[in-house]
């Protein structure tokens, strides 16, 4: 039999899988999904399904799908936050809602790291850091301890979008900074 014509019984009902997916808080996947882990038909109608599929945003209920499409953020990520259960407000940021260190990405730690790379350059005859070498350097300052390397990589991009650094290569050591000059034993 297909799954589209596939008939269950439940609170003396037979319905389609299709007319219950209508009637019940489930969708139509969830429900066969579920009918083929060979769970038992009361467990599948009175088990809640894992992501939300709607949320209430200013005392409206919105789905998940049509806020993705209105803001452009992922549905994947507004399924995440919403998991969680963050606020409507943090839900549609485009910005993750948390930060492990609130320094990762502020203009405080763009302007130590710039320093740091320049820094690092004078005393290694213009070698570059590694994004190693630049986590290791800010876990020993009071800061910026915990900062990681995608938050470092992401520092970067915005020196090389201001203007302020440039990869080389695109390889790992091959920063170059702007206005900068490194010369071997003058």
């Amino acid at each position: 039999m297909r799954p589209a014509s596939k008939t269950l019984e439940h609170n003396g009902e037979t319905l389609t899988l299709s007319e219950w997916a209508e009637r019940s808080n489930l969708s139509y996947s969830v429900i066969y999904a579920r009918l083929r882990l060979g769970w038992d038909i009361q467990r599948i109608f009175t088990t809640p399904p894992q992501t939300p599929k709607s949320v209430w945003i200013n005392g409206k209920e919105e789905t998940i799908q049509s806020i993705s499409r209105r803001t452009g953020v992922h549905s994947a990520t507004l399924y995440a936050r919403a998991k969680r259960g963050v606020t409507s407000e943090q839900l549609l940021t485009t910005e993750p809602p948390h930060r492990r260190n609130p320094y990762a990405g502020s203009l405080e730690f763009r302007e130590w790291l710039f320093k740091f790379i320049v820094y690092y350059k004078a005393l290694n005859d213009g070698i570059s850091p590694s994004l190693k070498e630049m986590q290791e350097a800010s876990q020993k300052t009071a800061d910026f301890r915990g900062v990681s390397i995608g938050s470092i990589k992401w520092t970067l991009s915005e020196l090389k979008a201001k203007g302020r650094i440039e990869n080389t290569r695109n390889q790992p050591r091959c920063i170059k900074v702007v206005g900068g000059k490194w010369s071997f034993g003058e």
